[in-house]
Parts: C-alpha cells; structure tokens; sequence
C-alpha cells in the first residue's frame, strides 16, 4: 500500500533503470576515448628519437684528420753509429752528425706552412730560427737544417747538424746549458742521456714518438781520450821546461821563482792548450770570452808591476842563494811565507779548476763572470801592494 500499485512501480523503476545503464555505457565512451587518444600520443615518439639515432654522421669530425702536429707523426731515424754492446737501445750521436726525423701527418702541413710564413729557405744546412731540436728541455737554437721531401710530399725528413758555432752566442749558449745539465747514463757514464723533443714555430715542444730518447757524445770515446792525453803531457813538459829555464819564471836569472811571473805563465799555458784540445775535438776554432782574455791581461799587469817593485838587496841576495824551492819561492818575501802572497796562490789554483771543471763539462772556455774578476784583481792588487813593503 505504501508502495502503490504495480504500474505506479513500474512507472518508477523504467526511468531508474535507463537511467543506470545510460550511465554505464556513457563511462564505457569515455574509456575507450581515453584509450585512442592515449594510444596515438605514444606513436609520435617513435619519429622523434629516429634523429637521435641517426646521430653517428655528426660525430664524425673528432675522427678526421688532426689539424695539429702530435707527437704520433715524428719518428726517429736510423742514427749514424750503432750500439757498442748488446743491450744499448739508444742510438748514439756525436758532434758533426746529421740526426734525422721523420714528418707525417699534419706535421708535414704545419711545417711547411711555418717555412711559407717564415719565408725561410728549404736548401740544405741553412739555419732555421722556427723550426728546431730540443734536448732535455734546452731550445737549440740556430742550428743548421735541412728538409727533404718523400713519398710525393706526404712525408718530409728533417736533418739537424750536430754542431757548435763558437761565435754564434745562441748557439753556443745553448749547447753549454745542455752539456752542463744532462745526466750521464747509469751504465755507460761517458754519454749523455738525452730527452728529445721538436719545437715548431711557437708552439708547445712535441716529443719524438716512442724514441724520445738518445745517448750523446761530444767525440768518439778514443779521441776524447787522446785529446786529454795530449795536452796534460803539453802541460806537464811546458810546466817543466819553464822551471828549468834559469830566467822564465825567475825575478833574475838563477835566482828566486816570481810569483807574478808564474801566474801569467800559468793562464798562457792552459789557455793554449785547452784551445788546442778543443780545436782537435770540434774541429773548429773555439771562441774565447772577454772574461779569460780580461784575467789575462790582469796577469800580465801584475807581473809588469811586480818587475818594477825592486826588492832590497839583502833579501835579493838571501832569495839568490837560499830559495831554489818554486813553492817555497812563492809564497814567501824572502824571510818566510806570507799571507799576501798564499792568498793569491790559492785563487789562482782555484780559478783554475774551476777552469779546467767546465771545460771537460761543456767542452767549451768557460766563461768567468764579474765577481771572479773582481775577487782575483783584488787578490793580485793585494799582492802587489804588500810587495812594495817586502
């Protein structure tokens, strides 16, 4: 009764009913919508990361030819000497040969563009100020080159001349900062171990490939040998002669050694024969400093000076017929040993060891700087003023 009669429920429950299932397939559009539409946002991504795999093509520049010369493109070139025992691996060089690289790559580019800019010429043995070898760090400048080409101008060869220019300043300079610091090797102690590198223009020092290291010596061992030889017995048999000359060394004849005498004597004698062993090693006349022929000169004034320091007749007499000793003779005033005159002796000894110490180190004349000369004229001015009391 509440409910009403039956076609009151049925009027009631039809509009329910369509209601409901309107609704449901309403819900049933509305996901398959959502399913189509989501389905094609997802297609589209597939076109846009084909590009990306595609990329390789743009990646290809890192893989081209370097435009810049790198270490892998110079070589190093069979050397003139062999090992001398099994075991040495490093080529061996002296002064006067030619050492060779080999150029490929951009190398070749770079370094004939440098002689373009440069408008320096490719003939053999000319001096190239852009281009050169570099030994344990030291530029070594203005060194002759020449430059070949090979395999159609693929490749080029690269002749550096061993060699020192004693009037070149550079060049010189730069074989003295070598020689003075390199490191001998551990096995063979008369070469030199040797880091090489090549310099192009002003760019960055470039190693030679895998060998980036040689053994170098100034002369084939013999020759040092016979050079050194040589002028100790020059020394030795020069030294001897001169004391035994009655008047050389003397301040009279048969009489005492003079120390002045002895000093120019000494700075003559090594003088010559350092220029004669090194003339025999280098094969070029060897350049003297300003400094030795300044200290030679200062010998010289000295001793002229002393000549006209007479000393008084009874110790004339006394050094005449008592001293016959050189060191004694020396460094003595006649009536025993004085401080004027060891103190000379001694700087003169040292100056030249110092000498002799640099000229086996560099195989050059050393060249002495400001203080050195400086502190021997004060020893020989010292000298000659005390002398005017003996």
């Amino acid at each position: 009764m509440l409910l009403g009669s039956e076609s009151e429920v049925r009027g009631r429950f039809l509009p329910a009913l369509l209601l409901g299932v309107l609704s449901v397939l309403v819900a049933l559009s509305a996901a398959a919508q959502d399913s189509d539409s989501a389905t094609p946002t997802a297609s589209p991504a597939a076109p846009t990361t084909a590009p990306t795999t595609a990329a390789p093509p743009t990646a290809a520049p890192p893989t081209a030819v370097p435009t810049q010369c790198v270490a892998a493109d110079l070589s190093l070139l069979p050397g003139p000497h062999r090992p001398n025992r099994p075991g040495d691996r490093l080529p061996l060089y002296h002064f006067g040969d030619y050492l060779k690289l080999r150029a490929d790559g951009a190398c070749v580019t770079q370094i004939l563009a440098l002689y373009d800019q440069t408008g320096d010429s490719v003939a053999n043995n000319v001096v190239q100020t852009n281009l050169g070898l570099v030994f344990n760090g030291v530029r070594m400048k203005q060194m002759a080159t020449t430059l070949t080409r090979h395999d159609e101008g693929k490749s080029l060869e690269l002749a550096f001349l061993l060699s020192r220019d004693s009037e070149n300043i550079d060049n010189r300079q730069a074989w003295n900062d070598f020689l003075g610091t390199a490191r001998h090797h551990e096995d063979r102690h008369s070469e030199l171990l040797v880091e090489l590198g090549l310099i192009i223009g002003k760019d960055p020092v470039r190693h030679i490939g895998a060998a980036q290291a040689i053994s170098f010596l100034g002369s084939g061992v013999t020759s040092i040998y016979i050079a050194i030889a040589l002028g100790f017995i020059a020394m030795v048999l020069a030294f001897f002669f001169a004391l035994k000359h009655p008047s050389l060394l003397r301040v009279h004849p048969n009489g005492a050694y003079s120390l002045a005498k002895s000093q120019m004597a000494f700075w003559a004698v090594l003088l010559a024969v350092t220029f004669a062993v090194l003339y025999g090693l280098l094969d070029d006349m060897e350049h003297i400093p300003n400094s030795l022929l300044i200290l030679v000169g200062l010998s010289g004034a000295t001793s002229f000076a002393s000549v006209w320091i007479t000393p008084s007749a009874d110790k004339m007499a006394m050094a005449d017929h008592t001293m016959r000793h050189f060191l004694q003779d020396i460094c003595s005033d006649g009536t025993g040993a004085s401080v004027h005159r060891v103190q000379a002796v001694i700087w003169t000894g040292m100056l030249g060891v110092v000498f002799i110490n640099q000229v086996m180190l560099v195989i050059s004349m050393p060249d002495f700087n400001n203080t050195l000369l400086t502190l021997l004229g004060i020893s020989n001015g010292t000298y000659v003023a005390m002398k005017m009391k003996e």
